[in-house]
Protein backbone atom coordinates (compact mmCIF):
# COMPACT_ATOMS: atom_id res chain seq x y z
CA UNK A 1 0.00 0.00 0.00
CA UNK A 2 2.87 2.56 1.02
CA UNK A 3 4.64 1.96 -2.38
CA UNK A 4 1.61 3.20 -4.24
CA UNK A 5 1.27 6.08 -1.85
CA UNK A 6 4.76 6.95 -2.78
CA UNK A 7 4.63 6.62 -6.38
CA UNK A 8 1.89 9.04 -6.45
CA UNK A 9 3.74 11.89 -4.56
CA UNK A 10 6.61 11.31 -6.90
CA UNK A 11 7.40 13.54 -9.35
CA UNK A 12 6.32 13.12 -12.88
CA UNK A 13 8.64 13.86 -15.59
CA UNK A 14 6.99 17.49 -16.37
CA UNK A 15 6.53 18.53 -12.92
CA UNK A 16 8.82 21.42 -12.98
CA UNK A 17 6.89 23.18 -15.21
CA UNK A 18 3.87 23.11 -12.21
CA UNK A 19 4.11 25.75 -9.39
CA UNK A 20 4.38 24.67 -5.96
CA UNK A 21 0.72 25.46 -4.69
CA UNK A 22 -0.49 23.00 -7.70
CA UNK A 23 1.90 20.14 -6.57
CA UNK A 24 0.64 21.03 -2.64
CA UNK A 25 -2.91 20.57 -3.85
CA UNK A 26 -1.80 16.79 -5.48
CA UNK A 27 -0.07 16.09 -2.38
CA UNK A 28 -3.12 16.66 -0.44
CA UNK A 29 -5.71 15.18 -2.28
CA UNK A 30 -2.99 11.93 -2.22
CA UNK A 31 -3.09 12.22 1.22
CA UNK A 32 -6.59 12.63 1.88
CA UNK A 33 -7.11 9.40 -0.49
CA UNK A 34 -4.64 7.57 1.48
CA UNK A 35 -6.19 8.26 5.06
CA UNK A 36 -9.97 7.24 3.41
CA UNK A 37 -8.52 4.14 2.19
CA UNK A 38 -7.01 3.02 5.48
CA UNK A 39 -9.51 3.48 7.89
CA UNK A 40 -12.00 1.36 5.02
CA UNK A 41 -9.15 -1.21 5.60
CA UNK A 42 -8.84 -0.83 9.37
CA UNK A 43 -12.88 -0.90 9.58
CA UNK A 44 -13.06 -3.58 7.53
CA UNK A 45 -10.81 -5.94 9.64
CA UNK A 46 -12.01 -4.68 13.17
CA UNK A 47 -15.64 -6.05 11.80
CA UNK A 48 -14.13 -9.22 11.40
CA UNK A 49 -14.61 -9.41 7.51
CA UNK A 50 -12.12 -11.29 5.75
CA UNK A 51 -10.32 -8.60 3.29
CA UNK A 52 -7.83 -10.34 1.20
CA UNK A 53 -8.89 -8.19 -1.57
CA UNK A 54 -8.82 -5.14 0.41
CA UNK A 55 -5.30 -4.06 -0.06
CA UNK A 56 -5.50 -4.95 -4.37
CA UNK A 57 -8.87 -2.68 -4.00
CA UNK A 58 -6.82 0.21 -2.66
CA UNK A 59 -3.94 -0.29 -5.09
CA UNK A 60 -6.92 -0.49 -7.89
CA UNK A 61 -7.72 2.87 -6.45
CA UNK A 62 -4.37 4.70 -6.02
CA UNK A 63 -3.55 3.59 -9.34
CA UNK A 64 -6.75 5.37 -10.84
CA UNK A 65 -5.79 8.55 -8.79
CA UNK A 66 -2.67 8.19 -10.05
CA UNK A 67 -3.82 8.58 -13.71
CA UNK A 68 -6.23 11.32 -12.95
CA UNK A 69 -3.75 13.45 -11.59
CA UNK A 70 -1.39 12.73 -13.89
CA UNK A 71 -4.25 13.77 -16.45
CA UNK A 72 -5.04 16.94 -14.43
CA UNK A 73 -1.25 17.92 -14.21
CA UNK A 74 -0.71 17.67 -18.20
CA UNK A 75 -3.71 19.91 -18.48
CA UNK A 76 -1.92 22.78 -16.91
CA UNK A 77 1.08 22.13 -18.47
CA UNK A 78 -0.39 22.53 -22.00
CA UNK A 79 -3.05 25.38 -20.70
CA UNK A 80 0.36 27.59 -19.60
CA UNK A 81 1.89 26.79 -22.86
CA UNK A 82 -1.33 27.52 -25.08
CA UNK A 83 -1.83 30.79 -23.45
CA UNK A 84 1.83 32.06 -23.59
CA UNK A 85 1.84 33.60 -20.57
CA UNK A 86 4.44 33.55 -18.12
CA UNK A 87 3.48 31.56 -14.80
CA UNK A 88 5.33 32.56 -11.90
CA UNK A 89 5.28 31.88 -7.86
CA UNK A 90 7.45 34.01 -4.88
CA UNK A 91 7.62 32.60 -1.41
CA UNK A 92 8.30 34.77 1.26
CA UNK A 93 10.11 32.36 2.65
CA UNK A 94 13.95 32.84 1.94
CA UNK A 95 14.10 29.17 2.29
CA UNK A 96 12.45 28.08 -1.43
CA UNK A 97 13.71 29.89 -4.58
CA UNK A 98 11.01 31.49 -7.06
CA UNK A 99 9.10 29.77 -9.35
CA UNK A 100 8.81 31.16 -13.15
CA UNK A 101 7.65 29.20 -15.95
CA UNK A 102 10.35 29.06 -19.51
CA UNK A 103 7.89 32.09 -20.61
CA UNK A 104 9.45 34.12 -18.11
CA UNK A 105 12.84 34.08 -19.49
CA UNK A 106 11.79 34.60 -22.80
CA UNK A 107 9.95 37.76 -21.98
CA UNK A 108 12.52 38.91 -20.24
CA UNK A 109 15.56 37.24 -22.44
CA UNK A 110 17.68 36.48 -19.21
CA UNK A 111 19.10 32.91 -18.43
CA UNK A 112 17.97 30.90 -15.91
CA UNK A 113 21.06 31.36 -14.06
CA UNK A 114 19.92 34.38 -13.78
CA UNK A 115 16.29 34.20 -12.50
CA UNK A 116 15.32 37.17 -9.87
CA UNK A 117 15.37 36.52 -6.45
CA UNK A 118 11.76 38.37 -4.54
CA UNK A 119 14.23 41.17 -3.62
CA UNK A 120 15.78 41.92 -7.23
CA UNK A 121 12.10 42.84 -8.72
CA UNK A 122 11.87 46.37 -8.08
CA UNK A 123 15.23 47.00 -9.72
CA UNK A 124 13.15 45.89 -12.70
CA UNK A 125 10.13 47.56 -12.65
CA UNK A 126 9.85 51.33 -14.54
CA UNK A 127 10.46 53.90 -12.10
CA UNK A 128 7.38 55.81 -13.37
CA UNK A 129 4.86 52.54 -12.48
CA UNK A 130 4.20 53.97 -9.12
CA UNK A 131 1.59 51.48 -8.42
CA UNK A 132 3.46 48.54 -9.44
CA UNK A 133 5.90 49.10 -7.18
CA UNK A 134 3.91 50.07 -4.42
CA UNK A 135 1.91 46.73 -4.78
CA UNK A 136 5.05 44.84 -4.46
CA UNK A 137 6.16 46.23 -1.23
CA UNK A 138 3.11 46.08 -0.11
CA UNK A 139 3.62 42.05 -0.62
CA UNK A 140 7.19 41.83 0.58
CA UNK A 141 6.62 43.94 3.80
CA UNK A 142 3.34 41.99 4.46
CA UNK A 143 1.52 45.73 4.50
CA UNK A 144 -2.13 44.69 3.63
CA UNK A 145 -1.38 43.08 0.40
CA UNK A 146 -4.39 42.22 -2.14
CA UNK A 147 -6.09 38.84 -2.39
CA UNK A 148 -6.41 39.58 -6.22
CA UNK A 149 -4.63 42.03 -8.55
CA UNK A 150 -4.04 43.44 -11.86
CA UNK A 151 -2.53 45.63 -13.30
CA UNK A 152 -0.53 47.42 -16.22
CA UNK A 153 2.96 47.33 -16.03
CA UNK A 154 6.67 47.97 -17.41
CA UNK A 155 9.82 45.68 -17.02
CA UNK A 156 13.18 46.04 -17.93
CA UNK A 157 14.23 43.33 -20.36
CA UNK A 158 18.15 42.07 -20.21
CA UNK A 159 18.81 44.88 -23.49
CA UNK A 160 18.01 47.38 -21.21
CA UNK A 161 14.83 48.41 -23.02
CA UNK A 162 11.41 48.45 -20.75
CA UNK A 163 8.03 46.33 -22.47
CA UNK A 164 4.41 46.49 -21.07
CA UNK A 165 3.08 43.72 -19.46
CA UNK A 166 -0.20 42.69 -17.91
CA UNK A 167 -0.31 40.82 -14.60
CA UNK A 168 -3.06 39.33 -12.59
CA UNK A 169 -2.36 37.32 -9.18
CA UNK A 170 -3.60 36.44 -6.19
CA UNK A 171 -2.24 36.40 -2.55
CA UNK A 172 -1.82 32.78 -0.93
CA UNK A 173 -2.16 33.73 3.02
CA UNK A 174 -1.73 30.88 6.10
CA UNK A 175 -4.53 29.77 7.01
CA UNK A 176 -3.83 29.42 10.48
CA UNK A 177 -2.03 32.78 10.85
CA UNK A 178 -3.39 34.82 8.52
CA UNK A 179 -0.20 36.46 6.79
CA UNK A 180 0.76 36.20 3.63
CA UNK A 181 2.93 33.34 2.71
CA UNK A 182 3.01 33.99 -1.30
CA UNK A 183 1.81 35.48 -4.50
CA UNK A 184 1.08 33.66 -7.56
CA UNK A 185 0.18 34.63 -10.95
CA UNK A 186 0.62 35.02 -14.67
CA UNK A 187 1.65 37.84 -16.96
CA UNK A 188 1.04 38.26 -20.48
CA UNK A 189 3.22 40.62 -22.63
CA UNK A 190 0.59 43.83 -23.96
CA UNK A 191 3.78 45.61 -25.74
CA UNK A 192 2.00 45.62 -28.94
CA UNK A 193 -1.41 46.42 -27.72
CA UNK A 194 0.13 49.47 -25.42
CA UNK A 195 2.14 50.53 -28.31
CA UNK A 196 -1.24 50.54 -30.77
CA UNK A 197 -3.09 52.44 -27.48
CA UNK A 198 -0.25 55.29 -27.15
CA UNK A 199 -0.15 55.76 -31.22
CA UNK A 200 -3.60 56.32 -31.51
CA UNK A 201 -3.91 58.35 -28.31
CA UNK A 202 -1.47 60.71 -30.41
CA UNK A 203 -3.27 60.85 -33.38
CA UNK A 204 -6.47 62.43 -31.58
CA UNK A 205 -4.46 64.69 -29.76
CA UNK A 206 -1.81 65.76 -32.13
CA UNK A 207 -0.87 67.34 -35.66
CA UNK A 208 0.09 64.35 -37.44
CA UNK A 209 2.32 66.26 -40.23
CA UNK A 210 4.29 68.63 -37.35
CA UNK A 211 3.49 66.48 -33.92
CA UNK A 212 2.39 69.35 -32.38
CA UNK A 213 -0.23 69.40 -30.01
CA UNK A 214 -4.26 69.87 -32.17
CA UNK A 215 -7.08 72.32 -31.27
CA UNK A 216 -8.20 69.34 -29.01
CA UNK A 217 -5.10 69.45 -26.84
CA UNK A 218 -4.68 73.05 -26.86
CA UNK A 219 -8.33 74.14 -25.70
CA UNK A 220 -7.70 71.30 -22.84
CA UNK A 221 -4.67 73.28 -22.33
CA UNK A 222 -5.86 76.92 -22.07
CA UNK A 223 -8.50 75.81 -19.69
CA UNK A 224 -6.66 74.27 -16.96
CA UNK A 225 -3.86 77.53 -17.92
CA UNK A 226 -6.68 79.91 -17.59
CA UNK A 227 -7.58 78.15 -13.67
CA UNK A 228 -3.90 77.82 -12.89
CA UNK A 229 -3.59 81.37 -13.48
CA UNK A 230 -6.72 82.66 -11.48
CA UNK A 231 -5.66 80.77 -8.79
CA UNK A 232 -2.13 81.78 -8.59
CA UNK A 233 -2.62 85.33 -9.65
CA UNK A 234 -0.87 85.36 -12.75
CA UNK A 235 -1.13 85.73 -16.28
CA UNK A 236 -1.39 84.18 -19.28
CA UNK A 237 -1.02 85.05 -23.49
CA UNK A 238 -2.71 83.67 -26.02
CA UNK A 239 -0.63 84.01 -29.34
CA UNK A 240 -1.93 83.17 -32.62
CA UNK A 241 0.07 83.01 -35.57
CA UNK A 242 -0.12 82.82 -39.26
CA UNK A 243 2.39 82.50 -41.99
CA UNK A 244 2.52 85.10 -44.72
CA UNK A 245 2.17 84.98 -48.31
CA UNK A 246 2.19 80.84 -47.87
CA UNK A 247 0.45 80.04 -50.63
CA UNK A 248 2.80 81.31 -52.58
CA UNK A 249 5.15 78.55 -51.30
CA UNK A 250 2.97 75.80 -51.79
CA UNK A 251 2.10 77.50 -55.63
CA UNK A 252 5.89 77.85 -56.59
CA UNK A 253 7.41 74.96 -55.29
CA UNK A 254 4.59 72.05 -54.52
CA UNK A 255 2.67 70.86 -51.23
CA UNK A 256 5.55 68.13 -50.31
CA UNK A 257 7.68 71.46 -50.08
CA UNK A 258 4.95 73.27 -47.93
CA UNK A 259 5.09 70.84 -45.89
CA UNK A 260 8.51 70.78 -45.31
CA UNK A 261 8.14 74.36 -44.28
CA UNK A 262 5.14 74.11 -42.14
CA UNK A 263 7.34 71.15 -40.05
CA UNK A 264 10.65 73.56 -40.21
CA UNK A 265 8.17 76.49 -38.85
CA UNK A 266 6.75 73.77 -36.25
CA UNK A 267 10.34 73.21 -34.97
CA UNK A 268 11.26 76.80 -34.67
CA UNK A 269 8.19 77.89 -32.72
CA UNK A 270 8.51 74.92 -30.54
CA UNK A 271 12.25 75.64 -29.81
CA UNK A 272 11.73 79.21 -29.02
CA UNK A 273 9.05 78.48 -25.89
CA UNK A 274 10.01 77.38 -22.51
CA UNK A 275 9.06 74.35 -21.01
CA UNK A 276 5.87 75.51 -19.22
CA UNK A 277 4.52 77.15 -22.63
CA UNK A 278 2.48 75.11 -25.64
CA UNK A 279 2.82 75.30 -29.34
CA UNK A 280 0.24 73.71 -31.40
CA UNK A 281 -1.15 73.98 -34.81
CA UNK A 282 -4.75 74.63 -35.81
CA UNK A 283 -4.19 73.30 -39.23
CA UNK A 284 -3.21 74.89 -42.46
CA UNK A 285 -0.32 77.64 -42.37
CA UNK A 286 -2.18 78.67 -38.69
CA UNK A 287 -0.04 78.30 -35.80
CA UNK A 288 -1.09 79.10 -31.80
CA UNK A 289 0.75 79.46 -29.02
CA UNK A 290 0.42 79.48 -24.98
CA UNK A 291 2.81 81.51 -22.56
CA UNK A 292 2.02 81.51 -19.21
CA UNK A 293 4.10 84.40 -16.90
CA UNK A 294 3.82 86.81 -13.68
CA UNK A 295 1.87 89.20 -12.96
CA UNK A 296 4.27 91.94 -13.34
CA UNK A 297 6.97 89.79 -15.91
CA UNK A 298 5.44 91.37 -19.56
CA UNK A 299 9.26 91.55 -20.94
CA UNK A 300 8.94 87.48 -21.29
CA UNK A 301 6.38 88.20 -24.14
CA UNK A 302 8.54 90.08 -25.67
CA UNK A 303 11.63 87.70 -25.12
CA UNK A 304 9.54 84.71 -26.59
CA UNK A 305 7.83 86.51 -29.22
CA UNK A 306 11.31 87.84 -30.20
CA UNK A 307 12.73 83.99 -30.63
CA UNK A 308 9.89 83.12 -32.26
CA UNK A 309 10.58 85.84 -34.72
CA UNK A 310 14.36 85.35 -35.28
CA UNK A 311 13.86 81.86 -35.34
CA UNK A 312 11.27 82.58 -38.58
CA UNK A 313 13.93 84.89 -40.33
CA UNK A 314 16.35 82.18 -40.87
CA UNK A 315 16.09 80.74 -44.02
CA UNK A 316 14.36 77.25 -45.16
CA UNK A 317 16.20 75.12 -47.98
CA UNK A 318 13.72 73.87 -50.62
CA UNK A 319 15.07 71.94 -53.53
CA UNK A 320 18.47 74.20 -53.40
CA UNK A 321 16.86 77.37 -52.86
CA UNK A 322 16.81 79.62 -50.15
CA UNK A 323 13.40 80.28 -48.81
CA UNK A 324 12.65 82.96 -46.15
CA UNK A 325 9.01 82.94 -44.14
CA UNK A 326 8.03 85.38 -42.06
CA UNK A 327 4.58 85.21 -39.99
CA UNK A 328 1.83 87.76 -38.42
CA UNK A 329 1.10 87.44 -34.31
CA UNK A 330 -1.67 88.33 -32.83
CA UNK A 331 -2.05 88.47 -28.86
CA UNK A 332 -4.46 88.30 -26.04
CA UNK A 333 -4.33 88.48 -22.20
CA UNK A 334 -5.86 86.76 -19.66
CA UNK A 335 -7.60 88.28 -17.90
CA UNK A 336 -6.82 91.57 -19.21
CA UNK A 337 -8.52 90.88 -22.39
CA UNK A 338 -11.05 88.73 -21.62
CA UNK A 339 -12.17 86.27 -18.71
CA UNK A 340 -13.50 83.07 -21.29
CA UNK A 341 -10.93 80.95 -23.63
CA UNK A 342 -13.55 82.04 -26.91
CA UNK A 343 -13.12 85.31 -26.44
CA UNK A 344 -9.34 85.60 -26.13
CA UNK A 345 -8.88 83.23 -28.55
CA UNK A 346 -11.27 85.65 -31.01
CA UNK A 347 -9.42 88.45 -29.85
CA UNK A 348 -5.80 87.22 -30.73
CA UNK A 349 -7.25 86.57 -33.90
CA UNK A 350 -8.67 89.90 -34.47
CA UNK A 351 -5.50 90.90 -33.49
CA UNK A 352 -3.04 88.88 -36.01
CA UNK A 353 -5.33 89.97 -38.87
CA UNK A 354 -5.02 93.47 -37.76
CA UNK A 355 -0.98 92.40 -38.11
CA UNK A 356 -1.57 91.40 -41.57
CA UNK A 357 -3.22 94.07 -42.41
CA UNK A 358 -0.13 96.52 -41.46
CA UNK A 359 2.32 94.89 -43.79
CA UNK A 360 2.36 91.64 -42.19
CA UNK A 361 5.90 90.52 -40.15
CA UNK A 362 4.54 91.75 -37.26
CA UNK A 363 3.18 90.88 -33.36
CA UNK A 364 0.29 92.88 -32.61
CA UNK A 365 -1.06 92.94 -28.70
CA UNK A 366 -5.14 93.28 -28.63
CA UNK A 367 -6.26 96.37 -26.54
CA UNK A 368 -10.26 97.45 -25.68
CA UNK A 369 -9.56 100.92 -26.79
CA UNK A 370 -8.55 99.37 -30.24
CA UNK A 371 -5.15 101.15 -30.33
CA UNK A 372 -3.16 97.80 -30.40
CA UNK A 373 0.29 97.39 -30.05
CA UNK A 374 2.23 96.89 -32.58
CA UNK A 375 5.81 95.01 -32.74
CA UNK A 376 8.30 94.31 -34.94
CA UNK A 377 11.52 92.99 -35.55
CA UNK A 378 14.23 95.61 -36.41
CA UNK A 379 17.92 94.32 -36.69
CA UNK A 380 17.13 91.33 -34.78
CA UNK A 381 15.43 93.64 -31.68
CA UNK A 382 11.70 94.54 -30.75
CA UNK A 383 10.70 97.56 -31.72
CA UNK A 384 7.16 98.99 -30.75
CA UNK A 385 5.55 100.98 -33.38
CA UNK A 386 3.50 103.09 -30.67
Amino acid sequence: MLEYFNALLSPVGYAHDIPDCIKDDRKAEVIALYLQETRRVLASMKSGEDSPDANSSMAEQFSAALKKLRKEEERWRLAIFCSNNAVWELSLDSSKLPYYSPRVFELLGISQKNAPLISSWPKLFHPKDHESLALYRRFVTMNNPPHIFELDHRLRCSDGSYRWFMTRGMTVFDPIEKKPMRIIGVTADIHSRKEREEYFSFRATHDVLTGLPNRLLFDEHLKNGMALTKRDDSRLAVVMVDLDKFKYINDTFGHEAGDHVLREVASRLKRSLRESDMASRFGGDEFAMILAFGRNEWQAIDKIVQRAMLALKEHILISGEEVFVTASFGIAIYPNDGMLAKTLMTRADEAMYYAKALGRNACVFWKRDKRFDVVRLDSDTLRREN
